[in-house]
Order: C-alpha cells, then structure tokens, then sequence
C-alpha cells in the first residue's frame, strides 16, 4: 500500500446527496461519499473513467469496511524460445 500512496494517482470522488431534500428545503443532506482511484502512469484518465466507475459502482451507497483492492489473477507467462525473424543488415 505504501507504494501505491507514493504513486501519482488519478481520483474520483463521488458524493450523493438527497435531492427530494435540496428542492423541498433548500438543506443539502449527503446520503454516502465514495472515492476511487487509478495509477497516474500508463492510464489515460479520460478513457479509464468508466471502466473505473464500473468497477465501484458494485459499492456505491454501501459500506466498504475501508479500503478495498480487486487482485489481478495467478497467471503465468511462458514467453519460451526466442527466434530471430529477420535481421537488418549492418552498413
């Protein structure tokens, strides 16, 4: 985690608020507040956005219990044997 907060990162934060409330009484009530975040390297935030609110909407207006991280899948590559396809004659 230590690692992840030293990286530069993009944020969301996303607040619901009773708006029934707001027109009725002119008082803004928060119902929850959700933050989500991606690494600033390699990611393009205006092409990641969806794919990230997709991915937290599972716990919008829910309690999280802290800090949740979705880990990548046990997988192996095998890249094996490396050949030369072409090679570029030296001048």
């Amino acid at each position: 985690m230590i690692e992840e907060l030293e990286d530069r990162r993009y944020f969301v934060v996303l607040m619901a608020y009773d708006f029934p409330l707001m027109l009725k009484q002119k008082k803004n009530k928060l119902l929850w507040e959700t933050r989500f975040s991606i690494r600033e390297r390699g990611n393009d935030f205006s092409k990641q956005l969806t794919a990230m609110a997709e991915q937290a909407a599972r716990y919008f207006g829910q309690d999280s219990h802290g800090l949740l991280h979705k880990p990548l899948p046990n997988v192996r590559v095998d890249l094996g044997e490396t050949k030369v396809i072409e090679e570029e004659s030296s001048k």
